[in-house]
């Protein structure tokens, strides 16, 4: 039988994770319903994290995450982040996650490999410089990050008048280190803040960047919480599950949210 596209590149993914410590097996969803293509998708474990992987058309694909948020009896995906079926992870349990994501990523471009929408292979500096090479008007020729603060503080009419202003209404400037929750632990983080765009800044800390808004950055005080319970906006779930045809739990969050618009009334 002739072997699949990228099927080198197959083996000796499978061979890389199991050096690792990972049990790779058939993906039990695949044999039952999809026999035919179950020989080109595997299911992969290590504790409490798993992974599918396939060959597609472009390559090997290689998708991780707890086994919490694994589809139940029919393990083809993981629950996307915007689905209320999405279990929220621990600090741990997100980390170990990154983790694999991370090694599988390095072991990829060892190989010399090219990654489909992913930036681990650019350094943060690089990927905000980029970012703004390509959207010019924001800030002009940007050649390093302090070309940012310079633009900045030459028109301070344009960036400091009205949507740069931290959670406590003091300005942001580029350079500072400022404090946040960042997303999905909430856990409370910090690092250099560089303006992207509008009100939106990245904050580089350790190898890692976010994407935070103004309002969401605030120096610290050691009365903090180390983590922060994020309020989940309603609307925009029900908007979320609206979008992917999901109905019956647009209906479900509709009803709740009326139910707590009628408590205050019924308070009075």
């Amino acid at each position: 039988m002739k072997k699949a596209h990228h099927y080198s590149y197959w083996i000796r993914t499978i061979k890389f994770l199991r050096s690792r410590g990972w049990k790779i097996t058939e993906n039990p969803s695949y044999k039952q319903h999809y026999a035919i293509l179950s020989q080109y998708h595997k299911l992969g474990s290590k504790g409490d994290v798993r992974c599918l992987m396939e060959i597609t058309g472009r390559g090997v694909e290689v998708k991780f995450g707890n086994v919490v948020n694994l589809w139940t009896g029919h393990a083809q995906s993981f629950w996307d982040q915007t689905d209320s079926r999405h279990a929220k992870l621990t600090y741990l349990q997100y980390k170990s996650v990154e983790l694999e994501k991370r090694r599988v990523i390095e072991f990829f471009m060892s190989l010399g490999g090219k990654l489909e929408g992913n930036e681990w292979d650019i350094p943060p500096v690089e990927r905000i410089l980029n970012t703004l090479r390509i959207n010019k008007h924001f800030h002009g020729e940007i050649n390093c990050l302090d070309d940012i603060k310079v633009d900045m503080d030459n028109r301070p009419e344009r960036f400091y008048s009205y949507n740069n202003k931290d959670r406590n209404g003091k300005m942001v400037k580029c350079g500072e280190i400022k404090y946040f929750y960042p997303y999905p632990h909430y856990r409370l983080s910090s690092g250099e803040v560089w303006h992207t765009s509008n009100s939106s800044w990245c904050v580089l800390h350790g190898n890692g960047i976010s994407y935070v808004q103004s309002s969401d950055l605030f120096d610290f005080n050691p009365t903090l919480r180390r983590r922060q319970k994020k309020e989940v906006n309603l609307l925009q779930v029900l908007n979320l599950h609206v979008k992917h045809g999901d109905f019956l739990q647009a209906h479900k969050i509709q009803l709740l949210i009326k139910r707590r618009e009628a408590q205050p009334c019924q308070n009075q």
